[in-house]
């Protein structure tokens, strides 16, 4: 599956790097769980996840969100491709190639995918690898900025601003 079926041209992709910390036991990731929702108070997004327990206070889940867009998007996959449970995330099959469409095809301008780098480094078939080796990886501090100089500049008028590069 290629990326930019997907994506669209226009569509900032970024990556943050969270360790991996699912508990079979809860079904949460909690550790990328603190992580978005740490983003969502912090700037003016929309985080997305395929699982009801990994949602945010003000989150959704991907189904929920369908027929929707958002000018950012924060996905938080909260488990891998590989595991028991991991079929939502699993691109290689058409419930999860059309979930993991679905989620992604919401960003407007700016999606984020929040997750370790290191659970996808050996998947380069499945889609969320593929974003990540195509997205620029940033900091939290570096991706707060970014979409607050994104948003700032964005009600001063510059509808022809395709780019977060381009300001």
């Amino acid at each position: 599956m290629e990326i930019y079926s997907t994506v669209r041209g226009d569509v900032e992709l970024y990556h943050l790097q969270v360790p991996y910390s699912y508990d079979k036991h809860t079904n949460v990731n909690q550790l990328e769980k603190d992580v978005v929702s740490r983003l969502e108070y912090a700037i003016d997004c929309m985080v997305l996840t395929p699982y009801r327990k990994q949602k945010t206070e003000y989150g959704l889940t991907v189904h929920k969100s369908q027929g929707e867009e958002y000018d950012v998007v924060v996905f938080s996959p909260g488990r891998v491709y590989n595991e028991k449970g991991g079929h939502f995330v699993e691109s290689t099959n058409f419930q999860g190639a059309s979930l993991l469409n679905t989620a992604i095809s919401r960003a407007k301008r700016v999606l984020v995918i929040v997750t370790d780098r290191c659970k996808w480094e050996n998947a380069p078939n499945q889609l969320i690898a593929q974003l990540i080796d195509n997205a620029q990886s940033v900091c939290f501090t570096e991706l707060v900025e970014l979409i607050e100089d994104f948003y700032n500049n964005q009600r001063i008028g510059t509808e022809d601003i395709l780019s977060l590069f381009d300001f």
